[in-house]
């Protein structure tokens, strides 16, 4: 490799760091707040737009991670990039659930396009460079200042909101247009792809992977997971306005938690080497549910922002260790950008479907009900599906670095 080749790729280092920054929806704080105060609606049209822009997001999860694949990652990211700009745009406009329906279908296809596309592609460059045993010390790094800077930004919405409930959107829609700018600065590693092989794979093949890999128990269990705690930060706004805490202060707690992350971030390579890859699972598990019945049985106002806090760092900087296991198991795939959107699949139909279901609850019977409820349901089948996993995996056993059967 020429040292002109190394210094591009290397350039795509930092060029991700800014591109998780502007990827960061800092408005997410005010969102069901701001929805609601728009349209005039109830928790429950929450729950319908999380829920339709969560069908839209199963629909092209799969067939996003293959188009990423085929066309190239980069250009999948700038896809991604226009789909999100459109999306702000949607929510600035406001004033009817119709935009922010649209809105949500546009951040859906943003998000479909993203998620393991990045991943991928920055994992291709760390293996082009000769730093992929450094991906989790790397990644960990940026990622905690793609946290970092979205929360400082996300701080100042106490400031923003007093100009206009909708100022938040319009710097978000300017830092959209500087994310689409650096997506088409990316460099794209000299990766060996057979592209007529990737044009006239269908799904089939793409399944005997995951099964090859044995990666699907994984798959699942972060899937299930990730969605039960996107779908109860669906209403964390809404909630905190219940408890009457003042909406200027929603922007700092959100920026707590994302400082929080970013700490955590930034020395995930050390943690990552403290525990296996089960273990992780069994401490995701216990603290989803954990947070969850506290979130049930606790209304004092800090408590309840706390606990958001916590399930936002759980969620963000544990998740991105669990992100490292995963790419040690399928490193050799060609397809990882696809068996990534798979995991992403599944956790946009729980996110939704569960979405739906608790703001329909939390119309009729309350918050504490709604949560009650979807924490049993929630710890049943994760604490199943952990159960089955430790007695079907019998060579895999609790490495930190699984192998395949």
């Amino acid at each position: 490799m020429s040292p002109a080749t190394k210094a591009a790729l290397e350039s795509n280092i930092p060029k991700h760091c800014l591109y998780l920054i502007t990827n960061k929806r800092t408005f997410l704080a005010i969102f069901g707040v701001y929805l609601m105060t728009s349209t005039g609606g109830t928790e429950q049209a929450i729950g319908v737009t999380v829920f339709v822009g969560s069908l839209v997001g199963f629909l092209l999860e799969v067939p996003s991670g293959f188009i990423a694949d085929t066309i190239g990652h980069k250009k999948a990211l700038v896809l991604a990039r226009v789909a999100l700009l459109l999306s702000t745009a949607m929510y600035l406009i406001g004033g009817n659930l119709f935009f922010f329906i649209l809105g949500s279908i546009f951040l859906s296809i943003g998000q479909a396009f993203t998620s393991g596309t990045g991943i991928a592609l920055m994992h291709e460059t760390l293996t082009a460079l000769g730093r992929d045993h450094e991906y989790t010390k790397i990644i960990g790094r940026i990622r905690g200042i793609g946290f970092a800077i979205p929360a400082m930004i996300t701080m100042t919405l106490p400031f923003l909101v007093t100009i206009h409930l909708k100022a938040p959107f319009v710097v978000a829609l300017i830092i959209d247009l500087i994310g689409l700018f650096v997506a088409l600065s990316y460099v794209t590693p000299p990766v060996h792809r057979n592209i007529e092989e990737l044009h006239s794979t269908n799904i089939k093949p793409i399944i005997h992977e995951v099964k090859n890999f044995k990666v699907l128990r994984y798959i699942l269990f972060m899937a299930i997971s990730n969605g039960a705690i996107g779908a109860v930060m669906s209403f964390s706004d809404a909630y905190q306005s219940f408890l009457n805490i003042p909406i200027i202060y929603y922007g700092v707690f959100w920026g707590i938690g994302q400082l929080l992350v970013a700490f955590f971030l930034f020395f995930s390579h050390y943690l990552k080497e403290l525990f296996t890859f089960h273990q992780f699972l069994l401490f995701r598990l216990i603290t989803i549910v954990g947070i969850f019945s506290l979130l049930t049985l606790i209304t004092l106002p800090w408590a309840v922002v706390v606990l958001f806090i916590i399930v936002v760092i759980n969620h963000r900087a544990f998740g991105e260790i669990l992100n490292h296991h995963l790419l040690q198991i399928i490193k050799d795939s060609p397809y990882k950008a696809t068996i990534l959107s798979i995991r992403a699949l599944f956790s946009i139909m729980v996110t939704g479907v569960s979405a739906l279901c608790i703001g329909i609850m939390i119309k009729h019977f309350g918050f504490q009900i709604a949560f009650g409820v979807y924490t049993i349901l929630t710890g049943i089948v994760l604490g199943g599906w952990l159960l089955w996993i430790h007695r079907n995996t019998t060579r895999l056993g609790y490495s930190s670095r699984p192998r395949i059967e």
